[in-house]
Formats: C-alpha cells, structure tokens, sequence
C-alpha cells in the first residue's frame, strides 16, 4: 500500500516538474522574442516555425497592393515560397506597427525569385524607410538562395514605412518576407553600441569563417539571440580552417558556433578579404567589425599580432588571448570605390599569422559629405540673431 502511494507521489512530481520545465521554455522563449515580428509576405495563413517557434503571419493587413503569388520551386525556408509582386505604381509601401518608438531594430527584407512569373528575368528596384532611401539597388537573380537586405534603424515613431520602389528598366518588383527584431536596453548598449541612432545602417556582410550558416533556433538559450544571419564564409585559398575556443560573452555578442572555428594564414601570408559594397547609397561610411577567436592547445609563448589595413591603409591592430573573442570595431571608414578590402598582415613581433573568425560591414550615408543648406529666410536670420546674443551673453557672464 505504502509503496503504491509513493509510486503515485513519485509519478506527480515526475510530471509536474515536466509541466514546470516546459513551462519554463515557453516563458523564456516568449521573453527572448518581445516585440519581434516576422511578415511571410503572399502567404494566406498564418504559422509557426518549426525550428524557430516564430510566429510568421501574412501581410494582408499592412498593404493593399500587389498581387500574392506561390511559387513552384520550393525552397527549404516557408517564408521563400510565396511572395508578393507589385505590376502597378511607382512605389508600395508597408506601414509596419513596431515595438516601441525610440528603439533600434534590426530589419530585414527577404526576396526569392523563384521565376515565378516564367520570364527567366529577375527584376532590380529600390527600398525605401521612412521615406529615405534604404538601398540602392536590390539585385534578384536566378540562384536557388533568398537574398536579403538588412539595416539597423531607430524608428521615429511607433510605425515604420517600407517601401518597394520601381526603378527604370528594372521590371516589376516583389517581396517575400520581412522580419523585424527590437534592440532595446540593455541589448543596445552592448550591441553595435557605436552605430548613431540618427543614422541608419546598411549590411554589406555578416559572413562566418570557418563554419557553416548560423541562424536563430528555439531554445532558453538560443546560440544566435538577435535572429541574425550568419553565412558561410569561404575560405581563402591561402588560408586553412582551424579550431578556436573562446567566451562568445563580448562585444555585439557574437554566437558560440561562430567563435568555434578561425580561419588561418599559411606560410604567415596576408588574408586579404573583398567586400562588395555597391548597393548602399553614397557618399558612404563603413563600419566594420572584426572577430578574432584564439586556437586550441597553443602555448604561453605563442603570440598572434594583427595588423589591420583597409584599403591599404593601417587602421587597427589585434592582439589575440586565450579563451576570450577579441573584438575590433573600426569606424568611420570611408570607402574609395564600389568594394572596400581588408587585408590582416603579421606583426613583426607575432610568432603566428593572422586568423579571424568572423566579419560584419555596414555602410552608412556619409553626413559630413553632404551638400550644407543656408538659410535664407527672415525668420532663420532673426533666429541665428538671438542665438548670438545668447552666446555672446553667456561669454560676457
């Protein structure tokens, strides 16, 4: 009798620390998430993503536009197998109700060719945000990837416009999804903490050396916690692909599957790395990040000294540790041409040559390059009047 009662007691707590668990997840999964929103655009039902656990719903109450399409080449992410395409109007915009206003987000637009219309002529158009121009150019092609286009944008409001914009000569433009991620405190002071919240950035490249793809999964602990895409890398010809181990814990928080592999120099080569920066608008400002991770089983008397060049000219140095991601930050570079390189080179004093691990570039519009506007009305001068006298006030005082 006494032993069935503590089988019955034993099976509860077994359950309800099950239930508890789960519980857990959920409310962990759901903080994690706060204020994300992710767009499947041409789709007709709304989902959950079975890797993610994000909810994807359709953008049937954000345009009245366009025309929605399922596309017949399937590709592995849902989002990429519907899209909608706009035949009419210069440009359509999506009003998208954000999180809070005041707060940076991470923005991202996804597009899938697919041939969906049977023309074998993937078109090229605009984004715009709020008015502004966001990119360029947006290239689709033939290739079976999505390609994306993504920014790092303060909203002005509690609403955000994002609009498709026809271009000449550049056929119909469309859209597959969008998604949209908040970096609020304490997230931004951390995150890419040097970027101007007056300013809107532009990924050039998030590019992951060594390892294959990282993206966002479900979890309490999610490896990847900013849903940013981290892609595969190929690695240079000169270059071989090691192991590194290092606390992830640092600047813009870079994932653990990102800091566990390096690419490294043979014979104490340069690593000389091309960005493609065309599709910004210009004049532009790069803001580059670098990722170094330090091998495994390396001794205290190896040392690794990089010397950073950016279009040839030195702009930083790294000195990579033991167990920790040394992170590099330069900005403001302004770029010479539609690429920028990036060349590591050995110090004399390194006994190894250079690795990295990981690289992101964004672009801004350069401000200081931009035409100044003189006033010229009554009411700007008498403005200017006063503010004089104040100062000269103030200097008296």
């Amino acid at each position: 009798m006494f032993s069935s009662i503590n089988m019955v007691a034993m099976k509860i707590k077994f359950w309800a620390t099950v239930l508890l668990l789960g519980l857990h997840v959920f409310s962990s999964s759901s903080q994690s998430t706060t204020g994300w929103f992710n767009i499947d655009c041409g789709s007709d039902t709304p989902r959950v993503d079975a890797n993610t656990l994000l909810q994807w719903d359709t953008d049937n109450d954000l345009i009245k536009s366009g025309i929605k399409v399922h596309i017949s080449a399937k590709q592995k992410l849902d989002e990429m197998n519907t899209l909608r395409f706009f035949p009419t109007g210069q440009q359509n915009c999506y009003d998208l109700k954000v999180y809070k206003k005041k707060v940076r987000y991470l923005i991202r637009a996804g597009f899938f060719y697919g041939n969906y219309d049977g023309l074998s002529s993937p078109p090229t158009f605009e984004l715009h945000l709020d008015g502004k121009k966001w990119m360029t150019t947006v290239k689709t092609s033939m290739i079976e990837d999505p390609v994306y286009r993504e920014a790092i944008y303060e909203a002005r409001s509690d609403h955000i416009s994002l609009c498709v914009v026809r271009v000449k000569d550049g056929g119909v433009p469309f859209i597959s999804s969008i998604e949209v991620v908040p970096l609020e405190p304490p997230v931004n002071h951390y995150l890419y903490y040097r970027m101007e919240s007056s300013h809107t950035f532009n990924l050039a490249t998030r590019v992951n050396f060594g390892g294959d793809e990282v993206r966002y999964t479900a979890g309490t602990s999610p490896d990847e916690r900013y849903n940013r895409i981290w892609t595969r890398g190929e690695t240079p010809p000169n270059c071989e692909v090691t192991a590194t181990d290092s606390d992830s814990s640092t600047e813009n928080d870079p994932p653990r599957e990102v800091t566990k592999h390096s690419v490294e120099a043979k014979s104490f080569t340069n690593i000389t790395l091309s960005v493609d920066i065309s599709q910004t608008p210009t004049p532009q400002s790069a803001y580059v990040v670098l990722y170094f991770a330090e091998e495994k089983n390396l001794t205290f008397r190896d040392t690794r000294l990089i010397n950073i060049y950016i279009d040839n000219h030195m702009k930083s140095e790294a000195a990579l540790d033991f167990f920790t991601c040394q992170v590099v930050t330069i900005y403001h570079v302004i770029p010479v041409g539609p690429s920028m390189s990036v060349t590591l080179a050995q110090d004399k004093w390194s006994s190894l040559p250079p690795s990295i691990s990981a690289m992101e570039v964004f672009t801004t519009l350069d401000k200081s390059s931009a035409p100044i506007l003189h006033c010229r009305s009554f009411f700007c001068a008498f403005r200017n009047f006063v503010i004089s006298c104040i100062c000269l006030l103030l200097y008296l005082a």
